[in-house]
């Protein structure tokens, strides 16, 4: 069931009685608390860096950073990334707690499993939150209100979309691609014509790889009253899939053009991702998970990052 989309960036790989690496070496009073921060499963936090690291290159084409100045901030916004994933994926498993019970691959969780009491999970949120508040205090008040209203508006919300509308990727698209906009403003006053344009790309690739996802639980979401873009597309998911990545692509190549990009982005990160998509929707079969969890997994691993390369060597 696909009842939370911070965790479904990773627990497609997840089993919670195989706890891995840091799970694996911290006390066991410890383990669904690191379980919970989804630390050992790192796709979902690149989902955030990704659009975190657009934004830090695009924005240094206005505002030159020095090379000190850009690693420290790579690190930073890891970090972040990390945490905000952890953050939100926690949130959602408090909000989802009565539907994870009621599905086999999701009630061994430390919440619908009462490893965790929701009151714990609460708390165990309380120390992120305010190492990410600690982190947008190294920068300037808009960072700090665009990374805010991050945290406590669209993370906030996003558990309950699934439950109202067929487009809860959309919204997760549009939340995870914000952090673009918090390291903008983190660096420069915003350019929101640039901005628009990142924000909507962004949240269309999200809206692609997460209908992927969704498809693993197209028959167990309609009985728990969860709706999503898997079963809103059906029998035409392929093509609805393939004009989401058009328009990806079109997305990538207006940000080009806006920021006055080279050859070598159009041919690395505009060309690239376009053969990388083409691959996917060519090879992915939607009734098999593996192909699906595949498909997700080269968006985090191989997609974002090939964007953010034709954008460094620019």
């Amino acid at each position: 069931m696909n009842t939370d989309g911070f965790n479904s960036l990773t627990s497609f790989t997840q089993k919670q009685t195989k706890p891995t690496l840091w799970a694996d070496h911290v006390p066991l009073a410890w383990k669904p608390y690191v379980q919970l921060t989804r630390i050992d499963f790192f796709l979902g936090s690149l989902m955030i860096f990704w659009p975190c690291m657009w934004g830090l290159s695009l924005v240094g084409k206005f505002t030159p950073l020095h090379v000190s100045a850009h690693g420290a901030q790579i690190v930073i916004w890891l970090v972040w990334s990390i945490l905000l994933h952890s953050y939100g994926s926690t949130w959602n498993d408090i909000c989802d707690v009565d539907f994870d019970r009621q599905v086999a691959r999701t009630k061994n969780r430390p919440l619908p499993s009462g490893t965790v009491s929701s009151q714990a999970a609460f708390l165990w949120m309380c120390p992120q939150v305010l190492i990410l508040v600690f982190l947008l205090a190294q920068f300037n008040q808009l960072a700090m209100v665009a990374g805010l209203f991050q945290m406590f508006f669209l993370t906030l919300i996003y558990p309950f979309m699934k439950r109202i509308t067929y487009f809860p990727q959309v919204w997760l698209g549009f939340t995870l691609t914000w952090s673009a906009v918090v390291v903008w403003s983190a660096n420069s006053l915003p350019n929101w014509p640039i901005l628009a344009v990142i924000l909507a790309t962004g949240t269309i690739w999200v809206t692609y790889f997460d209908t992927l996802y969704a498809m693993l639980d197209k028959e167990d979401d309609p009985k728990a009253g969860i709706k999503s873009t898997a079963l809103l597309f059906g029998d035409y998911a392929r093509l609805f899939v393939s004009v989401l990545a058009i328009l990806f692509i079109a997305g990538l190549t207006g940000i080009g053009y806006l920021t006055q990009r080279g050859a070598k982005f159009y041919l690395v990160s505009v060309l690239g991702a376009a053969v990388h998509l083409a691959w996917q929707i060519w090879t992915v079969d939607f009734e098999d998970p593996a192909s699906c969890t595949s498909s997700l997994k080269s968006n985090g691993e191989q997609l974002g990052g090939i964007i953010w390369v034709g954008l460094l060597i620019d």
